[in-house]
C-alpha cells in the first residue's frame, strides 16, 4: 500500500504480475488505475522486477496493489504444504 502523494522502491526477484486493487498512480513509468480494464494489470519482466522500480500514488486514496509471483521467483518464503491426492 502506498498512501497519497507517496512513493515506494520496489526491487524483487524475478518476473511478476500486479493487479491495481485500489487507486491510481505510476509503477515503473507506467500509468495504472484500479477497476480500469487495460491499466489495473500489468506484467513485470525479469530486468525490471531485479532493478529499483519506482511506484508512485498520484491519487486522493491508498494505492493498493497485488503481486503474484511464478513458482521458483521466492524460494525462500514459507510455503503451503500440499493436499494429497484424493
Amino acid at each position: 500500500m502506498v498512501k497519497p502523494g507517496r512513493t515506494f522502491q520496489a526491487v524483487d526477484n524475478g518476473v511478476y504480475n500486479i493487479l491495481v486493487w485500489r487507486g491510481r498512480g505510476r509503477y515503473g513509468g507506467y500509468e495504472v488505475e484500479a477497476l480500469n480494464f487495460g491499466m489495473d494489470e500489468l506484467v513485470i519482466s525479469h530486468d525490471r522486477a531485479n532493478n529499483p522500480l519506482l511506484v508512485e500514488n498520484t491519487g486522493d486514496s491508498d494505492l493498493i496493489i497485488f503481486k503474484f509471483f511464478g513458482p521458483d521467483i521466492n524460494l525462500d518464503v514459507p510455503m503451503l504444504k500440499r493436499y494429497p491426492p484424493k
